[in-house]
C-alpha cells in the first residue's frame, strides 16, 4: 500500500531541498513557536492564530495547512518555502521576505503585505480579496490570474509586455509539489490580450530549435487539470502584420520543456494582415499543472506586428486563447 502522504513529503524534499521538516509545536495563550529540530517528524494542521513570530527566520520549517489568522508575521523570513494550503487571512505579512515561496490556494485574504518581498513567488489560485499589497515587490511572481509579474511591479502585477522574453532566472514554483492536486481544476479559461506591439526577437520555425525564450510571450497561464489523465483542448486565434513582409511562428511551451508542444509558422505578406488560427489537444500525462506559455516572433531577422499594424485602432478582434479541460465537456 502507497503512503501517499510520505510520497509527497519525499517528493517536495527532492525539490524544495533546502526545506528541512521540523515540528511546529507549542500554542500558548494564542503565542506560537517553533521547536528547534533539523529532522523531528512532520506535523501538519498546525493552530498558530495569533502567533507572535515578527522577525523569525522560519526558512528551515515545514509549514503546511497551518492556521496564521491574525498571526504577526512583520519581518519574518520565509524565504522559498512551500505555503500552500496555510491560512494568513488578517495576519500582518509586511516586510516579510517571501521571494520564491509557493502560495498556491493559500488564504491571503485580508492580509497585509505592506512592502513585502514577494519576488518570483507563485501566487496563482491564492485568495487575496482585502490584501494589502501596497509597496510589496512583485516582479516575477506569477500571480493570481497566471500572469507572470514584469520588473515594474511595486504594489501591483504589471504583466509582461508583449515583447518582453521570459525573465532569465529559473523560479523554484516551476516544479510543484504533487499536492497540488487539491487545489480546484481550471475547468475552462479564455486568455485575451489586445496590445498591439512590434516583435524582432527571432522565434525559429524548426520546432527542435525553438525555445522558451526566444520570440515574444503573449499570454500564459498555469491550468489545473480536472484528473492526471485529462485532455486540455487549445484554440488560439491572432492576426500578425509585417510591413516588409517575414514568417510569423507560434510557439506553445509547457512548463518551459523544449520543444515545444506546438509550433506553427506562416508566411506573412508585405503590408497585410494574415489571420492565424489553430487548435490542438495537450494531455496532462500525470500532471498535477500545466503551465503555458504562448510565443510568437519572426522567423527571420526582421519584425512582425502581434494583433496587427502597429499605431492603427484594430477593427479585428484580439488575439485569444483558450483552454479547456475536455474532461469537463
Amino acid at each position: 500500500m502507497i503512503d501517499v502522504a510520505r510520497t509527497k513529503r519525499e517528493t517536495a524534499l527532492m525539490r524544495w531541498p533546502h526545506v528541512i521538516p521540523a515540528v511546529l509545536a507549542g500554542l500558548t495563550l494564542g503565542l506560537c513557536t517553533f521547536r528547534a529540530a533539523e529532522a523531528c517528524e512532520l506535523k501538519r494542521y498546525t493552530e498558530c492564530a495569533n502567533a507572535q513570530l515578527a522577525g523569525a527566520d522560519l526558512r528551515d520549517k515545514w509549514i503546511f495547512r497551518s492556521n496564521f489568522t491574525r498571526a504577526n508575521l512583520r519581518g519574518a523570513n520565509l524565504q522559498g518555502l512551500v505555503l500552500e494550503l496555510n491560512d494568513f487571512s488578517n495576519a500582518d505579512l509586511s516586510e516579510a521576505n517571501l521571494a520564491d515561496t509557493f502560495l498556491a490556494g493559500a488564504n491571503l485574504r485580508g492580509a497585509n503585505l505592506q512592502g513585502a518581498d514577494l519576488r518570483r513567488a507563485f501566487l496563482f489560485r491564492s485568495f487575496a480579496e482585502g490584501a494589502n499589497f501596497a509597496g510589496a515587490r512583485l516582479d516575477g511572481a506569477r500571480w493570481i490570474t497566471g500572469v507572470i509579474c514584469g520588473p515594474d511591479s511595486v504594489g501591483e502585477c504589471r504583466p509582461l509586455p508583449v515583447n518582453a522574453p521570459l525573465p532569465v532566472w529559473d523560479p523554484q514554483w516551476q516544479a510543484t509539489p504533487a499536492s497540488i492536486s487539491s487545489i480546484p481544476s481550471t475547468g475552462s479559461i479564455k486568455l485575451t490580450n489586445d496590445v498591439v506591439a512590434t516583435v524582432t526577437q527571432v522565434l525559429p520555425a524548426d520546432p527542435m530549435r525553438a525555445k522558451p525564450t526566444e520570440g515574444a510571450s503573449f499570454t500564459g497561464y498555469s491550468f489545473v487539470p480536472r484528473s492526471q489523465t485529462s485532455v486540455v483542448n487549445v484554440r488560439v486565434s491572432t492576426g500578425v502584420f509585417s510591413e516588409k513582409g517575414n514568417t510569423a511562428v507560434l510557439a506553445v511551451f509547457v512548463n518551459r520543456q523544449v520543444p515545444p508542444v506546438k509550433l506553427v509558422s506562416k508566411l506573412i505578406r508585405a503590408g497585410v494582415r494574415e489571420q492565424i488560427d489553430f487548435e490542438f489537444r495537450v494531455p496532462a500525462n500525470g500532471a498535477s499543472i500545466l503551465i503555458f506559455d504562448f510565443r510568437i516572433g519572426p522567423g527571420l531577422p526582421g519584425s512582425i506586428t502581434f494583433n496587427g499594424q502597429e499605431g492603427k485602432p484594430p477593427d479585428y478582434q484580439p488575439a485569444t486563447v483558450v483552454l479547456t479541460d475536455e474532461d469537463n465537456r
